[in-house]
């Protein structure tokens, strides 16, 4: 009986040791994989707005194709273009749930687009008119899976995007004197809502360190350490109904309702660390710890029309546009972006490309050639809040 008692006494005693034990072992688990999960969602949030879209503000140039409809789109360069691109992004670090491993984020968009007109006196302008800019709110949903994302060179996502396009005029569609082409007047032109869906993602390479004695690499106030580069891409299919369009270029088959949106970009960002450099010494004295600064970005974007069929020319002159046809079908553009040296959002971009159908709403029979150089803004890959070294 006495035995049995000290084994109750001994069982009670190793309860209270080992219970803490057990509990706070869940404990750990539990808060290492909130963290985890937390930096994760953080990273998707993060990377998803450091390969969005810039604002491009732009001196704005064209080069009219010279085919038959030439004469209706006489070569009339703009005298600035605008292109609000910049998303509104909602996430962060909350927007993840642990059991499933799931990381979301949700990005409003303003996009709009304003190219101010040099003024045609053969039609009465006086003050550089905007007459049709584009409105393309819309909002997009992102989601990613942790084994899709955590811990990966190669990171992959999907959206569901939906938006309005519309050009705030409320004037004819066709008239008279416009030869059968859309009223670029001031004609009514409205898309009420379009569908996209996204499979995108991003590759990082490897870090390359870097000789830091070579002064090619440091200035007074920043020398490189390592080489670090991104490769993006996103990849839509877009879908126009039929019920949102007007029920004229429905009929026609002149307007492209089935699109198909690739964009690949690479970003080149190094790691730098900031710091004073005493050059009669040959001192460098860190100040913060290293981080990536984004130099240069080039992007590619091409959009193709599958509808099928598919028309072009005035209305009562209207010919088939064959599915092979890139002339018609295709609109594509390169453009290359160089940070500002000091500043954490603005740039300086060029940008050459063709536009088979120009996607600026009343203009979407036209057919030109792009040469822009201006200024970008958007989320770039920069601190802008550093991190001091400890001495």
């Amino acid at each position: 009986m006495k035995d049995l008692y000290i084994r109750h006494i001994f069982a009670a005693l190793f309860s209270f040791v080992l219970l803490p034990s057990a509990e706070a072992a869940r404990d750990t688990t539990y808060f290492t994989r909130e963290e985890a999960a937390r930096e994760s969602a953080q990273n998707f949030y993060t990377t998803l707005m450091q390969v969005s879209d810039l604002t491009l503000l732009s001196a704005y140039s064209e080069y009219d194709k010279a085919w038959p409809d030439t004469k209706q789109f006489p070569a009339k360069p703009y005298f600035i273009q605008a292109q609000l691109n910049t998303p509104i992004p909602i996430g962060g670090r909350w927007a993840k749930t642990v059991k499933g491993g799931l990381r979301f984020g949700v990005f409003l968009h303003p996009d709009i687009e304003v190219r101010l007109l040099r003024n045609d006196r053969s039609r009465g302008d006086t003050s550089t008119p905007i007459r049709t800019p584009s409105f393309r709110p819309g909002v997009t949903l992102f989601i990613t899976q942790s084994k899709l994302w955590d811990n990966r060179k190669d990171q992959h996502y999907f959206g569901f995007k939906t938006f309005h396009l519309s050009n705030g005029q409320d004037g004819p569609h066709f008239r008279p004197q416009d030869g059968g082409y859309y009223n670029r007047y001031n004609g009514d032109f409205s898309d009420f809502i379009i569908f996209q869906l996204i499979y995108g993602g991003a590759y990082s390479f490897d870090h390359q360190k870097i000789d830091t004695t070579k002064p090619i690499y440091r200035s007074r106030y920043n020398r490189t350490l390592y080489t670090s580069s991104q490769i993006y891409w996103k990849a839509g299919i877009t879908f126009y109904p039929k019920v949102f369009v007007d029920s004229l270029l429905c009929a026609e088959h002149m307007y492209g309702r089935y699109r198909s949106n690739i964009q690949v970009g690479w970003i080149y960002a190094p790691i730098y660390q900031s710091g004073i450099y005493d050059p009669k010494r040959g001192i460098y004295r860190p100040q913060y710890q290293p981080e990536r600064r984004e130099r240069f970005r080039i992007w590619a974007d091409m959009e193709y029309i599958w509808d099928a069929p598919y028309r072009t020319g005035p209305l009562g002159d209207l010919r088939t546009v064959p599915i092979y046809d890139i002339t018609k079908r295709l609109n594509i553009s390169l453009t290359g972006s160089f940070r500002i040296w000091g500043t954490p959002f603005a740039g300086m971009f060029f940008q050459v490309g063709y536009y088979g159908s120009d996607p600026y709403n009343v203009y979407f029979q036209q057919s030109l050639f792009v040469v822009r150089a201006g200024i970008s803004g958007g989320f770039l890959v920069y601190r802008f809040r550093h991190t001091p070294v400890q001495l």
